[in-house]
């Protein structure tokens, strides 16, 4: 079978919020599970960060019921997948899923969004330095952010990267 290289798939960006800042927990998880409780959201699969501060974040979320799929994001060069919702992936590997579909035109940010012009700074402020050493970062300029990139980078890479199950019979 012969790959389509000049296939595209449409990955487009609807929604994209922020909460407010000191938003307590409770209120965001309660939040969360409305959105996923309803159309077009049911059975959807919900992510998040799991880096740093977010493990004890996801640990509230997995205990209201909601199963997130946490995203630990690292400085290796490999994506491995622990327990079927734990995904430890190099920061190299979600900015470029997201630059490529970026350039390629899969990636359409709504113009009407509330968080476009704040996306746009992110957008500005984030770069890549090559050390000396040759290790390759992706950052925000200093006192800038990056979090509504980031969440774009999950998002894209839970969405393209669907674990798959093998399943054996177990004989003994």
């Amino acid at each position: 079978m012969e790959a389509n290289q000049n296939r595209t798939v449409p990955c487009p960006v609807s929604k994209l919020e922020r909460f407010p800042l000191g938003m307590p927990y409770p209120q965001q998880i309660q939040y969360v599970a409305n959105l996923l409780g309803r159309e077009p959201l049911i059975g959807a699969t919900f992510a998040l960060d799991y880096t740093g501060c977010g493990r004890p974040v996801a640990d509230q979320f997995q205990r209201a019921g909601l199963r997130p799929q946490k995203v630990l994001i690292t400085a290796g060069n490999e994506v491995t997948t622990h327990s079927g919702d734990t995904h430890h992936v190099p920061k190299s590997f979600l900015v470029s899923g997201q630059e490529s579909r970026m350039h390629s035109g899969e990636l359409k940010i709504a113009a009407e969004l509330t968080e476009s012009p704040a996306l746009k700074e992110e957008l500005r402020d984030f770069g890549r330095k090559v050390s000396e050493s040759g290790r390759v970062t992706y950052n925000a300029r200093a006192g800038a952010h990056d979090d509504l990139i980031l969440a774009i980078c999950i998002a894209l890479f839970m969405a393209t990267n669907k674990p798959t199950v093998h399943q054996e019979e177990l004989r003994i």
